[in-house]
């Protein structure tokens, strides 16, 4: 059966508009904190869409690596909108298969990997697909109460991202593409995690954190390092526990923000940002599946003049858990 589902998915991807990698693409899970103890093996699904502002033709910003950057799109990757004053548009589609295992009841270890099909839509297109690097977390995991009717659980984590994915791809010229939208880094690179957890009869409310701290590859590529901070609140909206059954509404707060790149040894000075959302979404749950989809709508961007702006990001996601 996962073999089905896995099939679904991947094909349901391949068969959307094209898409862009980032620093982000595996912090889906963080988007909408949530711990049951449980073996799980998750498939998200991340869509995302920004719109760039043409640059002016009198100060086009160029560098040596294909599409020259200007400024930090949604994706952690930005692109000049050339001299001709074409506008770039760029929507990704992001697969993320992840598996969490319990070694015990305090111990639980993380595997997560993305998915690209990596496509940049202007006066030059750009397409590109692969595998991203491959995260492994270990969380420690206490439980304990805030009070007699409070649970809490909290989870601190800690991990590493493998120079696992393809850092070195070319366009059709043989040029070697921005490292920022390479499928991998090139870099050995520290994540860091934390959630707090807390349940009180059909209500949840949950806090995420999760950074990394990037090192730079063999070409001087280091890309800022991100941060991503969550708060959800969640409650039942249906539920049989004869049918093993809910439906529940989630509604929150993130924000992300990342430093600025550097790129063959030279700061781009128009990269970094930090975005604020809404959160709103829901969960179905049946059985041993868990169904969710989130919107983050961006309510605050803090980004240089020229950078583009970031439309509603989706993410659809699919658990088994067991």
């Amino acid at each position: 059966m996962t073999q089905k589902l896995l099939t679904l998915i991947v094909a349901a991807m391949l068969c959307t508009s094209e898409v862009k990698p980032c620093d982000f693409c595996s912090m889906a899970t963080g988007i909408n904190p949530y711990y049951n103890g449980k073996n799980k093996l998750l498939f998200n699904l991340l869509m995302q869409h920004a719109q760039f502002t043409p640059v002016s033709a009198a100060s086009p910003v160029q560098n040596s690596v294909a599409m020259p950057s200007k400024g930090n799109s949604v994706q952690h990757a930005g692109h000049d909108a050339y001299a001709s004053g074409a506008s770039v548009d760029e929507q990704r589609r992001t697969l993320e298969i992840s598996y969490q295992h319990h070694i015990s009841e305090s111990v639980m270890l993380t595997a997560v990997v993305p998915f690209y099909q990596i496509g940049v839509q202007t006066a030059i297109d750009l397409s590109v697909q692969g595998m991203g690097d491959l995260t492994v977390l270990a969380h420690y995991i206490l439980k304990t109460k805030i009070s007699e009717a409070v649970p809490l659980t909290w989870l601190v984590g800690a991990g590493v991202k493998l120079p696992t994915g393809n850092s070195s791809m070319k366009d059709d010229a043989g040029t070697t593409l921005d490292p920022r939208v390479q499928a991998g880094s090139g870099s050995w690179d520290l994540v860091l995690n934390t959630s707090l957890i807390a349940v009180q009869d059909e209500w949840t409310a949950a806090f995420d954190l999760f950074g990394k701290i990037n090192t730079s590859n063999a070409d001087g590529d280091l890309i800022g390092n991100p941060l991503a901070i969550s708060f959800t609140l969640s409650r039942d909206l249906v539920r049989s526990n004869a049918d093993n059954f809910a439906l529940i509404g989630i509604a929150g707060v993130r924000v992300e923000a990342a430093g600025k790149d550097m790129v063959q040894n030279e700061v781009d000075d128009f990269s970094g940002f930090t975005t604020g959302y809404l959160n709103v979404g829901g969960q179905a749950a049946w059985q041993f599946l868990r169904f969710n989809l989130t919107a983050l709508v961006p309510a605050v961007q803090a980004r240089v003049s020229d950078a583009p702006r970031e439309g509603v990001r989706l993410l659809t996601g699919l658990r088994i858990e067991f």
